[in-house]
């Protein structure tokens, strides 16, 4: 069985492109995106469209799909399009709010915008093979839907638990945005590199004798906190 991978973005592109549909949509500052409004508005900008099935027409593991061209079984692809194709039980979710069928919309938004299906975008290899992160298409639209419905400036002194209440995420998105946040925090203030390399991926307690709490309660001191000075300055 063959599998994909796709020309290498990184976080920040991804994440760029994220921003800039916000941006364009006039979205910047809204908790909760509105993605099963603006999916079919981009879609078409980008010549594509959005097909609401019933639920039996995609298979019972597939809530979603992304057709980018179609191939007429001759080795000949006809010309390209961005379809998304999406349970109609999923479709009526996303607009109920429901955090699961979110994702699963911009996630395949991912797919569809970062052109994926594209044919010179998109190359076969071998089940064994093993993809790099950022030529995964998974990675990639999974990274694109977390940035688009939950950019990290929103977090603002917000814990994970909360963006994913306010921005209704699945809860262990919204930890994987937390994360990265304060791993960032970290990088940026240039407390400890390797350290905020490390809890890009594990989530646990700090050793610094300035924070004797979970790194991710970080997030809810303010940030004229002493202790929170004392520890940005910190070289």
């Amino acid at each position: 069985m063959n599998k994909y991978k796709v020309i290498p973005l990184s976080r920040e592109y991804i994440t760029q492109q994220a921003s800039n549909i916000r941006k364009a949509t006039q979205t910047e500052n809204i908790f909760v995106f509105p993605i099963e409004r603006i999916i079919e508005t981009l879609l078409e900008c980008m010549g594509g469209n959005l097909e609401i099935l019933e639920d039996h027409e995609l298979p019972s593991n597939i809530p979603a799909r992304t057709i980018s061209y179609v191939n007429d079984n001759s080795n000949n692809n006809l010309p390209y399009t961005n379809t998304i194709q999406v349970k109609e039980s999923v479709y009526v979710g996303a607009t109920l709010g429901n955090p699961e069928d979110r994702f699963t919309l911009a996630h395949e938004m991912g797919h569809a915008f970062l052109f994926h299906g594209y044919i010179n975008n998109n190359y076969v290899c071998k089940e064994e093979e093993e993809i790099p992160t950022k030529e995964d298409p998974e990675w990639q639209a999974d990274t694109f839907a977390k940035e688009l419905l939950a950019p990290s400036y929103l977090f603002n002194g917000r814990n994970h638990e909360e963006i994913a209440i306010n921005c209704k995420l699945p809860l262990k998105y919204a930890l994987q945005q937390s994360d990265l946040v304060i791993a960032e925090s970290f990088i940026k203030y240039e407390l400890d590199p390797n350290l905020g390399q490390v809890f890009k991926n594990k989530n646990y307690v700090v050793n610094y004798p300035e924070i004797p709490f979970p790194l991710d309660q970080l997030l809810l001191i303010p940030s004229n906190a002493p202790i929170f000075r004392k520890l940005i300055i910190k070289k």
